[in-house]
């Protein structure tokens, strides 16, 4: 069939449930690589739809500071259930993989440039031993 992105929104309910249709308005309040920020006034809670693509890895939405399941929309875009009234919404990218592996990888950055240091002491050490 026939559909008007604009106004309407299709949602696979056996996989995330029957959602109804939210009203109101949605500002993006700041951006940043791994973070979006927005504030919502919704006359009627309901789905909303945000034009960035759906990827769940990583992705972590919450609603006024409580965590909530990012829902796909129109088969590849992000969606959330959001409440009437008015709340700031935040998604945040923190992959688990990255994080298990960032302290590793600041002890190891560390010790490549204490040997590299090191190399570079030894060198001007030997060259100026045998002038």
């Amino acid at each position: 069939g026939e559909i008007d992105t604009k106004t309407q929104a299709t949602l696979n309910t056996s996989e995330f449930g029957s959602v109804g249709a939210g009203v109101g308005q949605i500002t993006l309040t700041s951006q940043s690589p791994n973070e979006l920020r927005y504030q919502a006034e919704m006359d009627q809670g309901g789905l909303i739809v945000f034009s960035e693509i759906y990827y769940p890895e990583g992705w972590i939405a919450t609603i006024d500071g409580k965590e909530t399941p990012i829902l796909r929309t129109n088969y590849l875009l992000r969606g959330l259930d959001v409440p009437q009234g008015s709340h700031e919404i935040v998604f945040t990218f923190a992959p688990s993989s990255y994080l298990s592996t960032k302290t590793p990888m600041i002890i190891f950055q560390y010790l490549i440039l204490v040997a590299l240091i090191g190399g570079v002491v030894m060198t001007f050490k030997e060259k100026n031993g045998r002038s």
